[in-house]
């Protein structure tokens, strides 16, 4: 391998340390002034080697990082002049084009860096999600389909295509395909939620109450989560869990006067008559102080 190709492969692995491939959908936002810092060092190596592709590549892959995708589009375009079959470049003329809205141009340019690298499974999803914006989902699937094929560890893949799967009424897998990005990636709370979905429209309310209870484990203090697990476990006639969920509600927002009077209720319920006692005390004495 060429010491040139050498020095791009490296500052492609340090960009995507760092979280900042163009070819992920989600990077963590950047330190804006390293970016800024590395674009002039770049420009002044320029003005002594103006034709250097690994050059123009990563001031692109600065400028693209900054947003400022039609610089980036620039250099990407440079440095394909004297690399036309960089389908990292490619894939990074793509992005941009994705991120200011040009979907066709975007997909243009995903289908020729599949053309030069059909293995490259960042490539097969970017090309999906543009799909998906030009509301062509049968396409989209199919080259969600070819992310997860390629790498069976991609999360953000396997949750596009459950997506895709759901919007053309396939809920059996869709379930499948969103339970296999949880099990890659268990802390993304949105694909919990887009499950529970699912369960809830198909009567699965066990399954949709298990959700729910990965949400608030991820996020402790979810008040909605919270008064929804009540709510569904009283529904199902688990008062006592139902009653935790209010309690750590209140614990939340000591004045929720929903949890407090659920709970009141849940209590009298259950013969604890001192215990919703003091919780109505408690409702009188917010109402006092509001007024």
């Amino acid at each position: 391998m060429a010491a040139s190709q050498i020095f791009k492969l490296i500052y492609i692995i340090l960009l995507f340390g760092l979280g900042i491939s163009p070819s992920v959908a989600h990077a963590e936002k950047p330190n804006q002034d390293v970016y800024r810092s590395n674009i002039q060092d770049l420009k002044k190596n320029l003005q002594s080697q103006p034709n250097d592709p690994n050059l123009h590549f990563n001031l692109a892959n600065n400028y693209w990082k900054l947003g400022h995708y039609e610089k980036s589009i620039e250099h990407y375009k440079e440095t394909l002049k004297v690399q036309p079959l960089d389908a990292e470049a490619h894939t990074g003329i793509g992005f941009a084009y994705g991120e200011m809205g040009q979907t066709s141009q975007a997909i243009h340019h995903y289908h020729k860096a599949l053309k030069i690298n059909l293995d490259d499974p960042k490539a097969h999803y970017r090309l999906g999600y543009e799909f998906v914006n030009a509301g062509e989902l049968k396409k989209a699937k199919i080259y969600f389909e070819g992310a997860t094929n390629l790498d069976p560890y991609f999360a953000l893949a396997f949750k596009e295509l459950a997506y895709v799967t759901a919007k053309l009424k396939d809920t059996k897998n869709a379930i499948k395909f969103y339970k296999q990005s949880l099990k890659l990636d268990r802390n993304d709370e949105d694909t919990h939620r887009e499950l529970i979905e699912l369960y809830e429209k198909t009567g699965k309310t066990r399954d949709a109450i298990n959700q729910y209870e990965e949400i608030v484990r991820i996020n402790p203090k979810n008040f909605s989560a919270r008064h929804t697990l009540a709510s569904l476990y009283t529904k199902k006639g688990r008062e006592r869990d139902a009653a935790r969920h209010y309690r750590i509600a209140i614990k939340i927002n000591p004045s929720d006067k929903k949890a407090l009077t659920a709970l009141a209720h849940l209590y009298i319920q259950s013969r604890k008559l001192e215990s919703a006692k003091k919780i109505f005390k408690e409702l009188i004495r917010i109402d006092s102080k509001n007024h």
